[in-house]
Formats: C-alpha cells, sequence, structure tokens
C-alpha cells in the first residue's frame, strides 16, 4: 500500500478497546475521549479529551510541539460528541459521519454541524445516505467505504468449526436482527452471538464456518469489512440497492438472502461441505482486496483532498 505523507489530525470518536485506530497518513496526531495507550507506529501523539463538545484552539497548542497539521479529519456520530470552533484550523476540514440510524435526529445533527464549521468534505461509509447530505449542505461528498475500519488480513482455511457467529448486538435497539437470530437457532443452526475485544474477532471470523450478519437499515457495516479481510464466509441479509455493495459483490462472494427459509438453506449447505466454504472465503476475500482495499480508499480520499478526482464509483456528483 502506498504510503501518505501529510501530516492529519484525526478525532476519532470510538473506544479504542472495540476499533483500533485505521490508518490514514504516515504522520497522525489523534485526539479522542476513549483512546488508551495501545501504540501505532502512524499515530505520533495521542489528545485525550472531555466527552461533549471540545474546542480546537487546545487541541492545536497541543499538537504544534509534535506538527502542525495539515488536514484534519473529524469523525463524529450523534452521541454529541464534536469537534467545535474549527474555524481555527487553516487547512483542508473533512466531516467523517457516523451511520444515520442510531441516537435522535442523527441526520438533522449531521447536516447542522457540517454547516455550522464549514467542513471542505463530507465523508460518509453509508452510501444511502450520501445524497442527502451531499443537497441538503451543499459539501462536496464522496462515499468511502469502510473508511474508519481497521481489519486483520488472515488466509482462508479449509478446516474450521462447524459454526455459526454473530458479532452484532441483537438487543433492544436490534430488533430484526434478534428476531432473525432466534428464528434460525429455533431453526436448530449452530448460531453463537459473540461480545469479544476486537483483537480476537479476526481469528474468530477465520475458524468459523460462517460469520451470520443482519445489517440495521440495508447498510454495509463493520462486520463486511472484518470478516471478509480475516478471511471468513459472510452471509448476510440481501441490502437495498442505494447500499452500493452489488458494485463490488455478488452471491458467489457474500451469499444474501430475504427470508429465514433462505437463510437457513444457505447456511446448512456451507456447514455440511467445507470445500464450499473455502471456495467462497477465497472468492469474498480476493474481491475485498480488489475492490475495498485500504489502498484504494485512501487513494480516492486523499485524491479529492488534493484537489484530484476520485472514481465516479464512490461520488454523488
Amino acid at each position: 500500500m502506498r504510503n501518505f505523507q501529510s501530516k492529519v489530525l484525526l478525532y476519532f470518536l470510538g473506544n479504542e478497546d472495540i476499533y483500533p485506530i485505521p490508518y490514514f497518513s504516515d504522520y497522525m496526531i489523534v485526539v479522542g475521549p476513549y483512546l488508551n495507550q495501545r501504540s501505532y507506529n502512524y499515530v505520533k501523539l495521542k489528545i485525550n479529551v472531555s466527552p461533549g463538545l471540545v474546542s480546537l484552539a487546545p487541541i492545536l497548542e497541543v499538537a504544534k510541539d509534535t506538527f502542525s497539521p495539515d488536514v484534519l479529519l473529524s469523525w463524529n456520530d450523534a452521541t454529541g460528541h464534536f469537534l467545535k470552533e474549527t474555524h481555527v484550523f487553516n487547512g483542508f476540514k473533512g466531516f467523517i459521519l457516523g451511520d444515520g440510524h442510531h441516537m435522535y435526529r442523527p441526520i438533522e445533527k449531521y447536516v447542522n454541524y457540517a454547516k455550522k464549521e464549514k467542513f471542505d468534505l463530507l465523508i460518509v461509509g453509508h452510501r444511502q445516505f450520501g445524497k442527502i447530505y451531499s443537497t441538503s449542505c451543499n459539501i462536496p461528498t464522496i462515499w468511502l467505504p469502510g473508511i474508519i475500519t481497521f481489519v486483520d488480513n488472515l488466509d482462508p482455511i479449509v478446516k474450521t468449526e462447524k459454526k455459526i457467529i454473530s458479532a452484532g448486538q441483537a438487543g433492544g435497539y436490534h430488533v430484526r436482527r434478534y428476531q432473525t437470530i432466534l428464528a434460525l437457532q429455533q431453526l436448530g443452526l449452530p448460531i453463537e452471538e459473540i461480545q469479544v475485544r476486537k483483537e480476537y474477532l479476526a481469528t474468530l471470523y477465520n475458524g468459523s464456518a460462517i460469520s451470520l450478519n443482519i445489517s440495521l437499515n440495508g447498510d454495509m457495516n463493520f462486520r463486511w469489512f472484518e470478516t471478509l479481510a480475516a478471511g471468513g464466509v459472510l452471509i448476510c441479509d440481501r441490502l437495498c440497492k442505494d447500499s452500493g455493495v452489488d458494485e463490488f459483490f455478488s452471491m458467489e462472494e457474500v451469499p444474501t438472502f430475504s427470508t429465514i427459509d433462505e437463510a437457513y438453506s444457505l447456511m446448512k449447505n456451507i456447514l455440511n461441505n467445507s470445500e464450499i466454504r473455502y471456495e467462497i472465503a477465497s472468492k469474498a476475500q480476493t474481491r475485498f482486496k480488489k475492490e475495498l482495499s485500504r489502498s484504494r480508499i485512501l487513494e480516492n480520499l486523499w485524491d479529492i483532498i488534493e484537489s484530484r478526482k476520485p472514481e465516479p464509483v464512490f461520488t454523488f456528483w
């Protein structure tokens, strides 16, 4: 993968115990409310800040002893953790938008924030929301799937445990996911709901027969990137056309379903045939590395930041 040299200040919303910090450049300063002591060769400084609204000016004062950033990337969701007063930053400002289906009126919050802080670029991970933000904010908007994910790459293996894992939350805010898993368990499928630290996920995806993913709103969530990079087999509910998944994958790489019966048939067949399972995993990972590699995603990000044209598949204009 090409190395990028621009100096980046990243506001990182995620709990680092769950979401490791992904690579954007060889020179990164990371700011956030939930950072830990993990080290990365590309992160030169971490600045812990309180949750909620945080002024940018004091952060820049601390950062300048390491370097003065050229690019500000701010990853935020609707929980209310935002950088404010970003007008003090003289470089390029990109807003990485969190998902649009959690918390209270998230889309409205994102639009108002993007306009107030006058970002140069909006970066969405969920394609179906891109046109809304682009037209509402009148700010260039790019779709970069998996932009905030950190993946571990493992080769597919032939012999796996004959079990199905589901790594997504299935509580009161994820009713359809809970109901789907329960229905399939009642049909006798060995589905294990897991909640583990991020560093263990890749091994589980790699060593289990199937990773079952039920989306919330027909979107490509983290499992699409984590599972395929780890050499796993992803079985997912059929996503909406606007998700963009058809731009990259077919049923041969990521089998999808619309009904419980379809899901049962797909997974039963894979559980009973390790060769088919290995073939699917291999095809999926090959396709993933070609279409959604970190290199390709970052090439398109830096193209637009540096005033070059990104690939049309990722744009809304």
